[in-house]
This record gives C-alpha cells, sequence and structure tokens, in this order.
C-alpha cells in the first residue's frame, strides 16, 4: 500500500496527536501513533490510556490501509525534513518513508493491538466559548500540580450546570 502526503501536513497532525504519548510505558503500542487511511483522509491517533488524540488530514491513496508507526522517532524525522511531499508505503508493520533518493524504514507493531477510542453518543454535548475556557482556565490553571504523584491534583476539574 502506497500513499503520498505533504510534509509539512503530516508533521503538524503528528505534533498534535504525539502530546498523548506516553513519556515511558509497559505497553510498547502506546508508543506508537495509529494511522487509518480511508476514502482519501488519513486519520492518526495517539493514547496513554488515559486520554487519547485523534487527528485526520487528506491524502492521495486509493487504498484503505490501518498501520502503526513509533511517535517519537516519526516526529523526529518529520521535523528534520525540508518542505516536500513523501511517499509512504508499507507492508506488514515495515513502512518506508521516503523523497527524492532517501528513506526511512520504521517498524510498526500489529494495529490489532492499538487501543480503541470510544466513541461518545453526544447525549451530553455542550458548547463553550473558546474565549470563556481560556479565562476560565487563566483563573484556576495555576493551581494545578505539574507531576504530582496523585493524578487528581494534575486536571482542573470542569462542572456544568443548566
Amino acid at each position: 500500500m502506497e500513499f503520498t502526503v505533504e510534509k509539512d501536513r503530516l508533521l503538524n497532525i503528528v505534533q498534535q496527536v504525539s502530546t498523548a504519548l506516553p513519556a515511558r510505558s509497559t505497553m510498547p503500542i502506546l508508543q506508537n501513533i495509529l494511522f487509518e487511511i480511508k476514502d482519501g483522509k488519513m486519520t492518526l491517533m495517539a493514547s496513554n490510556l488515559d486520554f487519547s488524540i485523534k487527528g485526520t488530514i487528506p491524502v492521495e491513496s486509493v487504498e484503505n490501509i490501518t498501520f502503526t508507526l513509533p511517535g517519537k522517532p516519526l516526529l523526529r524525522i518529520l521535523s528534520t525534513l525540508e518542505p516536500t511531499v513523501l511517499n509512504i508505503s508499507t507492508s506488514g508493520n515495515l513502512t518506508k518513508i521516503s523523497w527524492g533518493k532517501s528513506y526511512y524504514d520504521l517498524a510498526g507493531q500489529p494495529p490489532e493491538d492499538f487501543p480503541r477510542m470510544k466513541e461518545l453518543d453526544g447525549k451530553n454535548r455542550v458548547q463553550i466559548l473558546r474565549e470563556d475556557v481560556l479565562k476560565g482556565f487563566s483563573y484556576t490553571g495555576f493551581c494545578a500540580a505539574k507531576d504530582d504523584p496523585r493524578p487528581f491534583l494534575n486536571g482542573i476539574l470542569i462542572e456544568v450546570e443548566d
């Protein structure tokens, strides 16, 4: 399976989803980013089991495929490249990223091992203006712990009332 994508577009989405990659994990699959290509769109997802981040970009592809790539090495590779169009081909768990006469080979994990994101039903959906969220975070964000071993102190509680 082969497809093409602009390096800058891929780098942007990899940077976004890679923030969910854990610093270390006992599950090797969590060090990977899941790639799902379907109908000319590529969806990337990373997870640390506490939260997941998903993003989608258009690609030029005639086939549908799912594979994984190691997130941090991929991010390092993409960060060093000049703007170009990348040709990416995958076979099994091996992926080749090429441009011009250069290429990288990366070995991923079986995509079946990747933890799936729960699909929400949308029943408890609420819309909040971005400015209001940022204003609320500016009032409370400094109180959240940075690396406390008690996870409940590392976040901000958001309650919505009718």
